[in-house]
């Protein structure tokens, strides 16, 4: 969807391809809910878009799982999200807010990633390491950012693990923001998400 486009509702779908899942730009009143992705490159994009995803599962082996850009502002809730390119990435004075999602994969790039002048509030979530960074910070260049991700499991109670599992401001001082990250949650948090088994419910009849 393109600007002026104004309150989208889209459930109940399955995204597949080689290319782009779900994408917003300019967009409104956007509610993206009960929905599979197994795009090749980025699954759901929001550019300069408000809007919320709840209940959808991003599969394992997706590119981007989700990208929030050009001061787009994005609720996250009750959803599970895999890339091995980036499961999350939020950009340009962008904010997100998620709760009681999963955060996996980043193999061969962070967890998580912000940069410039972006927000994120991100509670009761898990945040799982892929063997990259969990969560790495870069190009913040102006006023000082606190990212709030209290309250959430990394797969580890070990601080001293979670800490080299971060890029931020501790790690480089020309990035002007921090995750705040404690308390932690000292085990699976109930995220209550929608499994993949269930939400292939959603498209699969068993068959008689």
């Amino acid at each position: 969807t393109y600007y002026p486009t104004r309150d989208v509702s889209v459930s109940h779908c399955q995204f597949a391809g080689d290319g782009l899942g779900a994408s917003f730009s300019g967009t409104d009143g956007v509610y993206l809910s009960d929905s599979v992705f197994s795009c090749a490159l980025v699954n759901i994009m929001f550019y300069g878009s408000l809007g919320t995803v709840e209940r959808c599962v991003a599969t394992h082996g997706v590119g981007q799982a989700v990208v929030a850009g050009n001061n787009s502002e994005v609720q996250l809730i009750d959803s599970e999200f895999n890339g091995w390119y980036t499961p999350l990435t939020v950009h340009s004075g962008s904010v997100v807010d998620a709760s009681a999602c999963v955060f996996s994969g980043g193999i061969d790039h962070p967890t998580i990633k912000a940069r410039s002048t972006s927000q994120m509030n991100i509670h009761g979530c898990h945040i799982l390491n892929g063997g990259n960074f969990s969560v790495k910070l870069e190009y913040f260049f102006y006023q000082f950012i606190d990212q709030d991700m209290t309250g959430n499991y990394w797969g580890t109670t070990d601080t001293a693990q979670i800490d080299a599992w971060i890029w931020d401001g501790h790690d480089d001082a020309a990035i002007h923001s921090v995750v705040n990250y404690l308390p932690i949650a000292d085990g699976p948090v109930s995220t209550e998400h929608a499994t993949w088994g269930a939400v292939k419910a959603l498209f699969f009849t068993p068959t008689r």
